[in-house]
């Protein structure tokens, strides 16, 4: 199907639902409290938390109870590091853009719980300053739960994201098994509602 096809189709489905469901649009931003599990403790000892950020925009259509929501994030993420062999200490970074699909069941107007699958795709790594994105995969996948709050145009939101498939390339055997597994608290603005 050529692309022209495509957009009609995505179009008319965006028109129908929202025909049907209310549509709304925002922005969102908030804290990344990350941390690696998994790693190969021949290389590292330790792994603890790092505090990063998230910013990006929030798209929804609901119904009375339900709702799906898909976010397009700037995700940053990473660990603190323990080197087994010298005890040294470094901060591992990487950076991401994170596309969470939550369907959102809503228990009263404001309140809701939400769960789904997040696809990552990485921009950059690095641990200690020296760029290691060529041990990494360039996408993987995370699940998602949260409960979020909705009072008027502003909305928060607590989840739990955690990784369901390793962040490391089979070459790299630091991080071959690891997986991220991030909290996130974030604060946003429904623009259009």
């Amino acid at each position: 199907m050529n692309r022209i096809g495509s957009l009609i189709i995505a179009i008319s489905l965006l028109a129908v639902s929202t025909s049907f469901g209310q549509f709304k649009f925002g922005v969102k931003g908030g804290v990344n409290f990350n941390n690696v599990n998994g790693l190969n403790t021949s290389y590292y000892e330790a792994a603890n938390n790092i505090t990063r950020y998230h910013a990006g925009i929030m798209a929804e259509i609901r119904i009375p109870i339900l709702g799906v929501e898909a976010d397009l994030l700037y995700s940053a993420k990473g660990s603190t590091l323990t080197e087994a062999t010298t005890g040294t200490i470094s901060d591992f970074k990487s950076n991401y853009i994170d596309l969470p699909i939550m369907v959102k069941i809503y228990f009263i107007k404001i309140l809701n719980i939400h769960m789904g699958p997040q696809f990552e795709f990485l921009l950059s790594a690095e641990n200690g300053g020296q760029n290691i994105k060529d041990q990494f995969k360039t996408s993987q996948m995370s699940g998602v739960i949260g409960v979020g709050v909705e009072l008027a145009f502003l909305y928060t939101a607590l989840r739990y994201n955690f990784g369901l498939t390793a962040i490391g390339l089979e070459t790299s055997p630091e991080f071959d098994q690891s997986k991220l597994n991030t909290f996130q608290i974030s604060v946003g603005i429904w623009l259009m509602k």
